[in-house]
């Protein structure tokens, strides 16, 4: 079963609050789910990411965070890329 992995530079305990909840709530989505690591199913997991980001924006989490989520190509797999303030805070990627 494919499950989302996710590659950091960040540790853990230096996480800002809204990536703690982005990365809860994308556990919880993806939990119990088969995944596939087609282009739909990327696009599908960044629609998600993206209506979190709006809500975490709306209860001041994330608010004056420039937070965006891309869909790319990284080490020859698709990933969906979250970058703030044009670096790349973190990659979400379907591992089989």
């Amino acid at each position: 079963m494919a499950e989302l992995t996710f590659k950091t530079n960040i540790r853990r305990d230096k996480w800002p609050r809204w990536m703690k909840k982005l990365h809860e709530y994308m556990t919880r989505v993806t939990q119990n789910r088969e995944l596939e690591p087609t282009r739909d199913e990327y696009l599908r997991l960044k629609m998600i990411m993206e209506s979190c980001l709006g809500e975490l924006k709306n209860e001041e989490d994330a608010r004056r965070a420039s937070v965006r989520v891309l869909l790319g190509e990284d080490d020859d797999r698709l990933s969906l890329i979250i970058m703030r303030s044009n670096l790349v805070i973190t990659s979400y990627y379907i591992e089989q």
